[in-house]
């Protein structure tokens, strides 16, 4: 059987979305979200700090979007398809990962791996040549806002060997809602030490579209503002919904966390999500091990571990 990824524009359909913005309508607007995340003191407070790259494996990236730039450092394309004008989803996480207006640090490099079709499809073959190069590099980052229905041997292997090297793979759980298992390759989370799944949150409830099983870790997904496309020369921003928008927060953390201590590793990740992670209103056994991450508490705490 021929196993596909699936869509991902589709999945991540919005509930809600505020028009695409030019880059002059969205200066100054800040969402709600963002203040209560305190991402500006977080930027100013951890800004000195070297980070780690993250690999985002996506749909591409259009690296003339002002808001991410400045975070490419490379691109490679696994699909054959080549690089076209418009990659909404793969430019969205990206930005929520390292974007130069709205992200929890404006200064962490990416290398984006297009393992998605421009529109949001792909193999898992794909996946798998993404994967075994991020190995060869040694990324401790990588980032999957993608599933699929089906499970794959081979991309359990190389995620497996990834996460061997001490590194993190944060994957986006799925958008089904209830009923819906969490997605492959998330659902390893189960299994594969060092493979974080995300389900999403709208600041106080856990999402109805999330995809239920037993994930490990909620954060914010819904009203998330970030890059949109870039088109005739203007670089657009718009709001989306969707555990692919709550993975890559977690990824930005996780790299402001290895900045600020080296010896970060998985066991302090599950010690400090167990301390910091606050309850949800609808905080039932809905499908996550902890349950809202909240970033600058997280942070604080990771200042406090013992350097080695």
């Amino acid at each position: 059987m021929f196993k596909r990824l699936k869509d991902q524009f589709l999945k991540d359909k919005p509930t809600y979305i505020k028009p695409i913005l030019d880059s002059k309508d969205a200066e100054g607007y800040i969402p709600e979200y963002l203040e209560k995340l305190k991402y500006g003191e977080i930027r100013e407070r951890y800004r000195k700090y070297i980070k780690p790259i993250i690999c985002v494996m996506d749909n591409g990236v259009n690296p003339l979007h002002e808001d991410i730039k400045h975070s490419i450092v490379e691109r490679v394309d696994f699909t054959g398809e080549g690089w076209v004008t418009e990659q909404a989803h793969g430019q969205h996480v990206t930005s929520i990962a390292a974007g130069y207006n709205y992200s929890l640090s404006d200064n962490i490099p990416t290398v984006h791996y297009k393992v998605l079709t421009s529109g949001g499809g792909g193999s898992m073959g794909m996946l798998v040549d993404g994967l075994k190069m991020a190995f060869e590099k040694k990324y401790k980052i990588i980032n999957l806002s993608l599933g699929s229905d089906f499970e794959d041997a081979r991309v359990e292997y190389w995620i497996r060997k990834i996460t061997q090297q001490g590194a993190f793979v944060i994957i986006a759980a799925g958008n089904g809602g209830q009923g819906d298992r969490t997605d492959f390759p998330a659902l390893l989370s189960k299994r594969v030490p060092g493979v974080i799944s995300v389900s999403s949150s709208d600041g106080n409830r856990f999402s109805d579209f999330n995809s239920t099983g037993k994930n490990t870790i909620t954060a914010q997904g819904e009203n998330v503002l970030s890059a949109g496309i870039y088109w005739k020369g203007v670089s657009k921003y718009r709001i989306m919904n969707g555990t692919s928008m709550a993975a890559p927060l977690v990824s930005s953390v996780l790299a402001i966390s290895m900045a600020i201590n080296p010896s970060f590793e998985l066991k302090n990740f599950h010690q400090i999500a167990k301390e910091t992670s606050l309850p949800l209103e609808n905080n039932y056994d809905y499908g996550y091990e902890y349950e809202l991450l909240v970033p600058e508490l997280f942070l604080e705490k990771v200042e406090k571990i013992e350097k080695t």
